[in-house]
């Protein structure tokens, strides 16, 4: 994936695979942050320490991002309903 964000990049590479139990998507996290990745239409349910967050929005062709909340609080758990391509999210805590 064409990303330049050193962040998104740092974050991505102290993340450890989180067993999803489904080929439809896949999940990078840690404590304070995840990446999914989804290869279609998917609810898929995100583990995260409770706090707020960033969520941002990648095409994994072109590395294009988009924004996808500002803010969202989470206390745990957060469901992300995907649309019907494939994307991939990064949550981000602020």
């Amino acid at each position: 994936m064409p990303v330049k964000d050193a962040d998104f990049l740092a974050d991505a590479a102290a993340m450890d695979i989180i067993d999803s139990a489904s080929d439809n998507f896949k999940i990078l996290g840690k404590s304070d942050g995840a990446i999914v990745y989804s290869q279609s239409a998917n609810s898929v349910n995100v583990k995260l320490a409770p706090g707020k967050y960033r969520v941002t929005a990648y095409n994994p062709k072109s590395g294009e991002s988009k924004i996808v909340s500002k803010s969202v609080k989470i206390n745990g758990d957060y469901t992300l309903d995907t649309p019907d391509n494939t994307s991939v999210y990064w949550f981000r805590k602020l």
